[in-house]
């Protein structure tokens, strides 16, 4: 787990705010109005309790009129010992926690609505909830790729495993939930928000080949798919609920291999 974190507030007239992938999952609960998720054919109301799986594209939210939202961050792969089916499963999804804890579900739901101190509160009954064990040759894949900020190989990664590249895969998938190709992708992509917070404004050319980059042009088809939009466009629009997901403070602790 990387962190919980609770969100409140009056949101009575907030815009929709764009989230990008970042390489974790998330278990979400609404204590009081649930978030929107804007969609081409409309708006969906999120569940109260639910599991984000891994993003490969960006979504836009639009908080409820009063807000208090509390979430559990998962580092890549650290999610799978309290759902007991492999992560490529909630890819790109959101899926209600009931339909993955049952009856202990609502349970859960009203331990934290009724608890003083939520955060503390989902703590403890999270680690009543760990089956499985985490698989650790992929802890260690993925610690190694937050170490490099997404700059390697997978033939360099599955040889450090001690795996073939197709067994490196399968194994990551489940564990993840996203190919180790595509974690590098979206870590170095994350590189780039922890990189502006030390350059000189408008500097893209720089921090393309800072994190990563073969060249601006490369940076800019990366934004493109995983944000949306161009890098000035989106870093211009950035919401308040964007940036608290690419802080400098929380990426520091995000590409730390201990967490």
């Amino acid at each position: 787990m990387e962190c919980l974190w609770l969100l409140e507030g009056e949101e009575a007239a907030s815009s929709a705010q764009k989230i990008v992938p970042d390489g974790c999952a998330e278990l979400i609960v609404h204590l009081r109005d649930p978030f929107l998720r804007l969609v081409p054919r409309g708006t969906l109301v999120q569940p109260r309790s639910f599991f984000v799986g891994q993003m490969t594209r960006p979504l836009l939210l639009q908080a409820g009129r009063r807000v208090r939202t509390l979430g559990i961050r998962f580092r890549p792969g650290g999610a799978r010992p309290f759902l007991r089916a492999p992560l490529h499963e909630f890819t790109d999804a959101m899926v209600p926690l009931e339909a993955i804890w049952a009856g202990d579900a609502a349970r859960f739901e009203e331990a934290l609505s009724e608890s003083p101190r939520p955060l503390e509160a989902a703590a403890a009954l999270l680690a009543q909830r760990v089956g499985e064990g985490a698989d650790q040759v992929m802890q260690a894949a993925v610690a190694e790729i937050l170490g490099r900020r997404g700059r390697l190989s997978v033939g360099a990664l599955a040889r450090a495993a001690g795996l073939g590249p197709r067994q490196l895969e399968r194994r990551f998938l489940a564990a993840v939930g996203l190919p180790p190709k595509q974690l590098c992708r979206i870590v170095r992509f994350q590189g780039v928000f922890h990189r502006l917070a030390s350059v000189e404004r408008g500097a893209w050319v720089q921090v393309a080949l800072d994190c990563g980059y073969s060249d601006q042009a490369h940076l800019i088809r990366d934004f493109r798919d995983l944000a949306g939009a161009t890098p000035p466009r989106y870093v211009a629009a950035e919401g308040e609920l964007s940036r608290f997901f690419t802080s400098p403070a929380r990426l520091e602790t995000f590409f730390s291999p201990a967490g």
